[in-house]
């Protein structure tokens, strides 16, 4: 990648003009070649002559009648787009009598913008186009550094995920020699033998969880899971199964009454649950045992979830550093952990195009916000393309 991110356009730019009346034409080319060499002009009296001069020349801007002998400004467009050229012009579209319906309708097609004729004369016409040529070679710089980053961003999750697979292996090994020699030669290793041999297989075990929890962030930074409707109250009763041990350890409590069916990731969002559930337990106050509360409320285009817990609680000022990969409020002989939980709920929540945060006091306990947007809030897309 380039360290440039935006690289101004720059003149002359070619400009196809769309417009049956020789009037209107002659109004365009006065106008535009006042601006000496900032534009080479060229001319159609229909959509069919328009559409031919598109395919054969680069286009820098499209101004584009409404009206036109054979169809309509629309019409133009979306022929435009089947010719695989959309991205190549910016277009203005231009008409007698405004109308709110049919410029949105162009905006939402790709139009950069839409003028009346009355605005030509009151001289916005050029200040117009020029803007629109910009915003669209900035819509095509985006575009294309999205595509770069998307590529990199692949290429590193791959790398990370083949790294961690490989690293697995190793690591059970030297976990598995670690028993052997405490099996066999223990009785033949004095005190501080063992206590190698000890910190062997604890450092080892910590960099097995670490290689887990990395596999665990490449996979929910780059889901191939397909979307489907999960109930949260069967899931949380199955992570209720798979958490069992430490739940009787700790005389935990957990109440999760009343949750609904979303569309999402099904295992990315039971990782999701897992991981707060799992903190709770481990950060809790060793004065109590720990009560958590899992709720939602409705919030019309969202799911606003909570996981309320009675533990230790957060600095105000670690809100949202917790969220950073590798960041560890405690050392790891205080409480074990690779730092990469409270990472991987942000990258699971992000994917499903949520938000996620927490507010907590010391002492007091902490409680995990996320929220989940429903299949029918669906964002308006950038420049109005599906």
């Amino acid at each position: 990648m380039t360290s440039e991110i935006y690289s101004q356009p720059s003149p002359p730019f070619n400009v196809l003009i769309v417009e049956d009346s020789p009037e209107d034409r002659e109004l365009y080319r006065r106008i535009l070649n006042r601006n000496g060499g900032t534009f080479k002009l060229h001319e159609a009296v229909n959509i069919d002559e328009g559409l031919d001069v598109a395919q054969r020349q680069h286009l820098d801007c499209i101004v584009l009648d409404y009206q036109l002998p054979d169809g309509d400004g629309i019409d133009f467009i979306h022929k435009y787009q089947d010719t695989k050229l959309a991205n190549g012009a910016a277009i203005v579209m231009v008409t007698g009598r405004g109308s709110e319906r049919t410029a949105v309708e162009a905006m939402k097609l790709g139009a950069l913008d839409y003028i009346t004729k009355s605005s030509i004369l009151e001289g916005f016409f050029t200040q117009s186009i020029l803007n629109a040529i910009e915003r669209q070679h900035l819509k095509e710089e985006i575009v294309r550094y999205q595509h770069e980053l998307e590529r990199s961003y692949q290429a590193l999750s791959e790398f990370s995920h083949t790294a961690s697979h490989d690293l697995k292996a190793p690591l059970r090994h030297i976990i598995s020699y670690c028993n052997l020699i405490k099996e066999d030669f223990s009785s033949k290793l004095d005190a501080q033998g063992l206590e190698y041999i000890k910190r062997l297989s604890v450092n080892a075990a910590r960099l097995q969880k670490l290689v887990d929890d990395l596999l665990a962030y490449s996979e929910a930074a780059n889901s191939r899971e397909e979307k489907a409707s999960v109930d949260c109250n069967a899931l949380v009763a199955e992570i209720v199964e798979v958490l069992e041990e430490p739940i009787r350890e700790t005389k935990a409590t957990i109440n999760a009454p009343g949750l609904p069916v979303i569309n999402a990731f099904p295992l990315r969002m039971k990782q999701l649950f897992q991981n707060l559930i799992s903190n709770a337990l481990k950060y809790r106050d060793a004065s109590r045992p720990p009560v958590i509360n899992i709720a939602v409320k409705d919030k019309g285009t969202e799911y606003q979830f909570s996981v309320a817990d009675n533990g230790c609680g957060i600095e105000p000022e670690y809100a949202n550093v917790i969220f950073q990969a590798f960041k560890r409020l405690h050392s790891r002989d205080e409480i074990e952990g690779s730092g990469l939980g409270l990472s991987i709920c942000r990258k699971i929540v992000e994917m499903h195009g949520g938000t996620i945060w927490v507010e907590s006091e010391p002492g007091k306990g902490s409680t995990f916000y996320f929220t989940i947007p429903k299949p029918e809030a669906r964002r308006m897309p950038l420049y109005g393309t599906a």
